[in-house]
């Protein structure tokens, strides 16, 4: 699976006190004490919520507990059963176990009625979870990416399901949803490839599709390789078909007036799609990621079929076999991630008429060598070229304004940028940076920043420009020379 998903960074935690083997060995074993399987569950609990100092939780301290906030996120706790006892709550906060790689078990209290937003966002090892009968809202990307969860019961009762609840879930094979939900999210089930049926409210007659108000919500694409889209759906919803690996063939009904936002990412078995005259939206990168495509039938296409222009904006590009790739002059904006992860193509020729180079448009692009960025450009955004491990020089137009938070990053072979600014623009974090595993650490790239003669002083005492003072270098671009 290619989906790459972001973890926050987790807090550190320190087991005062714990043993080998998990069981409470504190000052005392009596029954109003809780048995901790996992040590370390125990010393945390042990050190937030044990009010008369004894060293141990009892039952009734656990009960007293109304909030836990952050105290478990990204611990590295295994087993959280006796999270039961904890009575007293009545929601998970946001964040609350987020990160928790390890964590595999846990019992979610009676008296819950709200699992917080990115509550277990990325327990990546979570194989069960009770989930008490009061429910009634599961927050935006609760269970996001847990992906040994292999089932889910959302209760009678339940309300609301934010979106992305149960994206990347990969293990989950069926689900219910009950008549007392109103309200879903975008993209509840995204990329949970296995998934074989939806049941209950909101599900289609075949049972593959969730359907939401005539949006197309979410997919559950295991066992098949083509898809017919049911007359009388009109919109696609975000990520709806994402990481839908397997499919090579979807047919879009007449029906369709949008396609949402990367509503057919990373489904690398496409190799060509028609999107029907009646659509009239496309969202960002909708086809973005689909490493085999080879052309669009649409009102949208470039002349070519390569491409997709949305309102000026290149959305989505088909890669398979290109390894050059001309952007089709009038383009304003390159989109975002619209060239994400082209490993293939060595180069790319941006017009004069684009003005934008959107987030993360050409990263990971690990084959491309050599980039012009026409004088048009005034932006260019966050993570544009990041990872281009091949890039070894890079022209950056004179109209530049702002180049965005690791615009470069991990370009580690760069040895020429060529910025024709005399203004130097604002710069983000880490633009011309790469991690150096010999160094241990992130460093500047070792090349030279080659900037208009009379602007160098600017440059060099511009405080975003000054840590890369040393990589400056004075350039005549009439010449086309250096000046010593």
């Amino acid at each position: 699976m290619k989906k790459h998903f972001t973890l926050l960074l987790f807090l550190g935690v320190v087991a005062m006190g714990c043993t080998e083997g998990g069981i409470d060995d504190g000052g005392g074993n009596n029954e109003n004490n809780i048995q901790f399987v996992d040590s370390l569950v125990r010393a945390m609990c042990v050190a937030n919520w044990d009010t008369d100092g004894d060293g141990e939780l009892s039952y009734d301290e656990a009960a007293a507990v109304t909030d836990i906030g952050t105290t478990f996120r990204g611990a590295e706790i295994t087993s959280f059963d006796e999270f039961e006892y904890f009575t007293g709550l009545s929601s998970i906060s946001e964040y609350a176990f987020q990160g928790c790689y390890n964590l595999t078990s846990i019992n979610i209290p009676n008296g819950v009625t709200m699992i917080g937003d990115v509550a277990f966002y990325g327990c990546i090892s979570l194989t069960n979870v009770t989930i008490p009968d009061g429910i009634t809202k599961f927050g935006i990307s609760a269970f996001n990416g847990c992906f040994k969860l292999t089932t889910i019961t959302i209760p009678d009762g339940t309300t609301e399901i934010g979106g992305y609840a149960f994206c990347d879930c990969v293990s989950l094979t069926n689900v219910i949803i009950p008549d007392s939900v109103t309200t879903i999210g975008y993209a509840i089930f995204s990329g949970c490839f296995n998934m074989q049926e939806f049941q209950g409210k909101f599900a289609s007659e075949d049972g593959r599709c969730l359907i939401v108000d005539g949006v197309l919500n979410s997919f559950a694409p295991a066992g098949l390789t083509e898809y017919t889209i049911s007359n009388g759906i009109t919109v696609i919803g975000h990520n709806a078909f994402e990481n839908c690996d397997s499919l090579t063939s979807v047919t879009i009904p007449d029906s369709i007036t949008e396609i949402g936002g990367y509503a057919f990412y990373l489904c690398d078995s496409l190799t060509s799609i028609t999107i029907p005259d009646s659509v009239t939206a496309i969202g960002v990168a909708a086809f973005a990621y689909c490493d085999n495509l080879q052309e669009f039938n649409s009102k949208f296409a470039t002349e070519d079929r390569r491409g997709l222009i949305v309102d000026g904006v290149f959305n989505s590009f088909a890669p398979a076999g290109l390894t050059e790739y001309v952007i089709p002059d009038g383009v304003t904006e390159v989109g975002e991630i619209s060239f994400y992860s082209c490993g293939n193509l060595t180069n790319i020729t941006i017009p004069e008429s684009v003005t934008c180079i959107g987030y993360n448009a050409f990263a990971a692009c690990s084959g491309l060598i050599s980039v012009v960025i026409p004088d048009s450009v005034t932006k260019i955004d966050v993570y544009a070229f990041g990872w281009c491990e091949s890039l070894t020089d890079v022209t950056i137009g004179s109209s530049v304004e702002e180049i965005g938070d690791m615009a470069f990053y991990g370009c580690n072979r760069l040895a020429s940028v060529y910025c024709r600014a005399s203004v130097p623009p604002i710069l983000g974090s880490e633009v011309f940076k790469y991690f150096a595993a010999e160094l241990g650490g992130v460093v500047n790239i070792e090349g030279a920043v080659y900037v208009p003669a009379g602007s160098v002083a600017v440059y060099k005492s511009n405080d975003y420009w000054s840590e890369y003072a040393d990589n400056i270098v004075a350039y005549d671009y009439e010449k086309g020379e250096v000046v010593e």
